[in-house]
């Protein structure tokens, strides 16, 4: 559906990588993306690839949820580069991090749409009729229409994601406001 899924746990050989030499000193040259933040904008085939590397990092049987912050950001960093798409920045574990905190509250917010279009229960809807009201109810509560369902697609069966549907959730230590 989206490209090759992962099957990779990290608790698997490592893939070998090539150093850089270090780089030059002087003016580096800064790049801006639509959040006004510096570095190279994601792509969607990028953000899929993140999402399926947290995906994969999250669910590894072997080290469960017994991993470090930054260990875990690492992890998922090598898990993307490693099958990240062909001209695709190299991204750090920082980078990976940064994108997800970003992204992940409205993916929760949008998933607190969806649930509250399900429990409206329109009769005669069918999931196209959620969706579009789904779509409604995130535009009223935030402002702007969602962009991320490709997030959303591939993280609203993951079992440590569904937890996500209340709206009044935690994300990223900060409570979503209505």
């Amino acid at each position: 559906m989206y490209g090759t899924p992962l099957v990779y746990y990290p608790t698997q050989p490592a893939p070998t990588t090539t150093s850089n030499p270090p780089p030059k000193k002087g003016k580096k040259k800064k790049t801006t993306n639509e959040g006004g933040g510096l570095g190279a904008k994601w792509t969607v085939e990028e953000d899929r690839r993140l999402v399926e590397s947290w995906i994969n990092v999250s669910t590894d049987p072997i080290t469960g949820a017994d991993h470090k912050k930054s260990g875990f950001w690492n992890k998922v960093a090598l898990l993307y580069n490693r099958y990240a798409p062909q001209g695709a920045t190299i991204r750090t574990g920082k980078i990976c991090n940064a994108r997800w905190n970003r992204a992940a509250p409205l993916v929760h917010k949008f998933s607190g749409s969806v649930a509250e279009a399900y429990r409206m229960n329109p009769s005669g809807a069918n999931e196209d009729d959620i969706m579009q009201l789904a779509h409604a109810n995130y535009q009223t509560k935030v402002g702007k229409t969602f962009d991320l369902m490709h997030w959303w697609l591939l993280l609203k069966d993951v079992p440590k994601w569904e937890t996500g549907c209340d709206e009044s959730i935690e994300v990223a230590g900060k409570r979503l406001r209505e």
